[in-house]
């Protein structure tokens, strides 16, 4: 395995009947990265959600990492919110909350 993604459902803070998920992680081996295996994993799991009954898919990152910023702005993410002081542990504490939102147009 040179790649992986790992995401779980929520339920919506805003409506207890819908679904969102949160991506955990999303990880490719150094070696086989630049390969569009993370695009590869990501888009598997965005095209998953707009099958089910999901509201959006958001994730946390750290403000400073922006080659995951741009990959997620690239796949049509945007910035949520930004969290101050979120990482205890380290020297670049903030955090970035992307979101990606997703419109069911058939209940609409």
């Amino acid at each position: 395995m040179v790649g992986a993604i790992t995401c779980k459902y929520e339920e919506d803070e805003d409506n207890k009947e819908s679904r969102v998920v949160y991506i955990m992680t999303i990880t490719v081996l150094k070696a086989y990265r630049r390969y569009g295996i993370g695009s590869q994993l990501l888009e598997q799991a965005i095209d998953d959600c707009k099958k089910e009954d999901v509201k959006r898919i958001y994730l946390h990152v750290l403000e400073s990492n922006k080659s995951a910023l741009e990959f997620y702005h690239k796949h049509g993410f945007t910035i949520k919110e930004t969290l101050l002081n979120y990482y205890e542990d380290l020297e670049e504490p903030n955090c970035l909350v992307l979101e990606k939102v997703f419109w069911n147009l058939s209940k609409c």
